[in-house]
């Protein structure tokens, strides 16, 4: 299991990873939306993710996840897992202010999930050391995985993790 997380700000960030995310769904078999929360996303939902990250700081800011098992999961367990992970860490971190929009990538040899949350509260968005610990220590009793360090994964995943901060929104 690798996980790699970072806090992105600018104007339309949580828009504009949102669509990246998106934009990775299409190799998907089963799950080919965005989802917020526990369900699939609506469009008052992505208004909403998006008027909470504009509230967290002066500028608009979003905490972006990846995480990729080592082991290749059916893209069902998979998307029960990260629903379990999400609701084990929002009850552990006692963080009930946060939003969180997600989608699974089969797009690349390392299936992973993105993860893009949002708070009114900044705080609640900060990772310190613990809370990266304690979010591991989920992921690996949820997934029956350790973390681990593949240097070309860990590179790829910091990639998308890059080119998501980055992503340009296209006008329909």
């Amino acid at each position: 299991m690798i996980m790699k997380t970072k806090i992105s700000t600018g104007e339309n960030i949580a828009e504009r990873v949102a669509k990246y995310i998106e934009r990775g769904l299409d190799k998907n078999k089963v799950y080919k939306e965005l989802y917020y929360e526990y369900r699939p996303m609506k469009d008052e939902d992505m208004k909403e993710f998006i008027k909470f990250s504009e509230r967290a700081m002066e500028q608009p800011a979003i905490r972006h996840l990846i995480i990729a098992p080592e082991k290749r999961i059916e893209e069902k367990e998979f998307h029960y897992l990260v629903m379990k992970t999400l609701r084990e860490w929002r009850i552990e971190s006692r963080n009930y202010g946060i939003r969180f929009l997600w989608g699974l990538h089969y797009n690349t040899e390392h299936p992973h999930a993105h993860i893009e949350i949002v708070s009114p509260y900044w705080e609640e968005m900060i990772m310190e050391r613990t809370d990266i610990r304690k979010f591991n220590e989920i992921l690996e009793e949820v997934f029956k995985e350790k973390m681990k360090t593949k240097k070309g994964v860990i590179e790829e995943l910091w990639k998308e993790l890059q080119d998501a901060e980055k992503y340009e929104v296209k006008d329909a």
